[in-house]
């Protein structure tokens, strides 16, 4: 059952009329954005014109504004074509979330350097507060990431540059190291040889170097043949 301390405003204006329903703030936003039951999104199960002094829509005016009096029909509208207040608390949690993402991405993405090795997320982070990083909660995480290493060149020295590695791989263990190794970048050429073995070229973050190289002499049991071509 939801609950009316969590209660926040959804709005739409039509008809030059503005609707507000009550719903929880975490539901509505997930059922907005395509994760959750309507069930769990409505507080109240009215629709006002001014929800902070009690005046409830007029049918005639519902009808006019949605086509409908259909109350439940209604609140899906508002909630996916209007706009969905936040609490305080959400908005923190949301800003968390969006954090952590950013985070992990610059993790995997970033590097040092100075000794080509990746960043540990306490640093990241600690970096980002010194920085006085703001997070957009809802911005692209992705997008945000890129913007906020060439702010945190000012604290330490961080790059998300990439870099292409190419690999030969004998046959017996082609199979197998080609499945795994696709899965660290974007793979730029592949050139399999008569015999069965594997040459490869594989575009990925700095940041996933040491993780690659690792992982394909786990692969290969160190047999194969590694450049840095770029």
């Amino acid at each position: 059952m939801v609950n009316i301390d969590n209660a926040v405003q959804a709005r739409i204006t039509r008809e030059g009329k503005t609707f507000e329903i009550l719903v929880d703030s975490e539901a509505a936003y997930a059922y907005k954005h395509g994760a959750g039951p309507f069930d769990e999104v409505i507080i109240i199960e009215e629709i006002y014109t001014e929800s902070s002094k009690g005046l409830i829509a007029s049918e005639e005016d519902l009808k006019k504004s949605f086509d409908t009096t259909n109350k439940r029909e209604i609140c899906e509208i508002i909630i996916k074509k209007g706009s969905v207040n936040i609490s305080t608390e959400h908005r923190n949690k949301l800003l968390e979330q969006k954090k952590k993402q950013i985070i992990d991405i610059i993790k995997t993405k970033a590097y040092n350097p100075q000794n080509d090795l990746p960043l540990p997320p306490a640093r990241i982070e600690n970096a980002m507060k010194e920085a006085k990083i703001r997070i957009d909660m809802f911005k692209n995480a992705e997008e945000q990431a890129k913007e906020i290493v060439d702010e945190l060149n000012r604290i330490i020295p961080i790059s998300m540059k990439s870099l292409t590695i190419a690999l030969h791989i004998p046959a017996r263990y082609s199979g197998k190291a080609y499945n795994t190794l696709q899965m660290y970048g974007q793979i730029m050429k592949q050139d399999w040889q008569n015999n069965g073995s594997l040459k490869i070229r594989i575009q990925l973050p700095a940041g996933r170097k040491k993780d690659l190289i690792s992982k394909a002499n786990e692969l290969t049991r160190g047999d194969l043949d590694i450049t840095q071509v770029s």
